[in-house]
């Protein structure tokens, strides 16, 4: 008898019609296996270069060994190694989403400072946490942790965008048992230490965050950037002369772009803030026609000494895209910290979902370049700034002002 053929049709139909159904990760091996020949076979046809970084060979390789060990991984594990096969790819838009429902997390956030991991943030409960030194989870030292958590970041991009990623996911369970940390995802022994060097060891259970739930941060104040974030775009005067302006989305961006020059033609600036530092991307058109052209366009700030653009490792894509767009069409001033995407780089992201567990999988279609004939291939700011522990704690932003501080 011979073997039934599904046409490319149908089964295109079939991988749609997965993306309606929630992720499953209780899969026997067999069905692990069908999604990882599924993942194998669709990223390289469908990226637009898959093997720009990795070889293909290389990648070959990492399928047949994530296969052969399968029928000894739980759920956590085979999705985790999902992740390493799609992040060896290389750029940050090709990977696995976190599935929303899997997204129990401590009850804390952290940060790198240097080689210190800080707990920044704690859920109600988790208060006396803050400030403290992450020293190990598990027994396992924060070093090799973050070693671990580093194989489920973009390989080919710096080291500033993939440590945002893996602090990110430090606190999330779902990775820290499927990378071997933590013998379950429900719960995690942290080894932490004060200033005074004394260490305790605390036991914390991951939860979804519920809606209003009010996080307590280790900062003293509140600094600028940190405020209304739900906001595209928003204005302040933090000194006499001084026009900061938080631009982080491009959802609704038209209306606070224009009260921004409608604010600037009513106070003339002696200097303009733009602050991209938490700017994670969208359409960088619609960047350059409400931000960048316009300030371009306008002799009053687009001068040398007055125009400023902070930026730094997370602000990412279009982000990153209009920080090169200042640079290249204005007299800006870049501030901060190198930017951890490479400009250029393979961006806008098409996504496939696997036919059993129903992960979502992005990757790449079109390559930017956002900075033409540099062989370093990253942006880093005329002026480097950093955001020390201290600072930070206290609620200080050093980026800002050495700003303020230009006369």
């Amino acid at each position: 008898m011979s073997a039934t053929r599904i046409s490319p049709v149908l089964a295109a139909l079939a991988l749609a019609a997965c993306a309606s159904q929630p992720p499953d990760l209780h899969l026997a091996p067999g069905q692990w296996r069908a999604d990882l020949k599924t993942f194998a076979t669709e990223l390289p046809a469908r990226h637009m270069n898959a093997f720009h970084f990795t070889s293909q060979a290389a990648f070959q390789a990492a399928v047949a060994d994530l296969d052969r060990r399968l029928d000894g991984l739980d759920g956590d594990q085979s999705s985790v190694g999902l992740e390493q096969l799609a992040r060896m790819i290389g750029d940050g838009h090709t990977g696995f989403h976190t599935p929303e429902a899997f997204e129990a997390q401590l009850p804390i956030k952290v940060q790198h400072f240097g080689d210190e991991v800080r707990i920044v943030e704690a859920a109600p409960g988790a208060e006396p946490l803050l400030g403290q030194r992450l020293v190990a989870i598990n027994g396992a030292p924060i070093a090799e942790v973050n070693r671990r958590l580093l194989t489920v970041t973009p390989a080919d991009e710096g080291m500033g965008v993939r440590q945002g990623v893996a602090d990110r996911r430090m606190t999330l369970g779902l990775y820290l048992h499927g990378l071997g940390i933590t013998p379950t995802r429900g719960s995690a022994r942290l080894t932490v230490a004060g200033d005074d060097g004394r260490t305790s060891e605390v036991d914390l259970v991951p939860t979804i965050a519920r809606a209003g739930e009010a996080w307590t941060s280790v900062q003293a104040t509140t600094p600028l950037m940190r405020q209304h974030e739900n906001d595209p775009m928003w204005c302040a005067t933090p000194a006499p002369g001084v026009l900061y302006c938080d631009f982080r989305s491009y959802q609704g961006l038209a209306g606070p772009a224009a009260t921004m020059r409608a604010e600037i033609a009513r106070t003339h600036p002696d200097k303009l803030v733009i602050d991209m530092r938490q700017n994670g991307g969208g359409d960088f058109n619609v960047g350059l026609r409400n931000v960048v052209d316009p300030i371009r366009d306008d002799p009053t700030v687009n001068r040398k000494g007055h125009l400023f653009v902070l930026i730094g490792p997370m602000t990412f894509s279009a982000g990153m895209s209009n920080s090169a767009h200042f640079r290249q069409r204005t007299a800006a001033i870049l501030v901060g910290e190198p930017i951890g995407e490479r400009p250029n780089s393979y961006q806008e992201n098409r996504e496939l979902t696997l036919p059993n567990s129903h992960l979502v999988l992005s990757y790449s279609t079109r390559f930017y370049e956002s900075a033409p004939g540099d062989p370093a291939n990253e942006i880093r700011p005329d002026v480097e700034v950093p955001t020390p522990w201290d600072a930070y704690k206290a609620g200080r932003d050093p980026v800002l002002e050495w700003v303020i501080a230009q006369p």
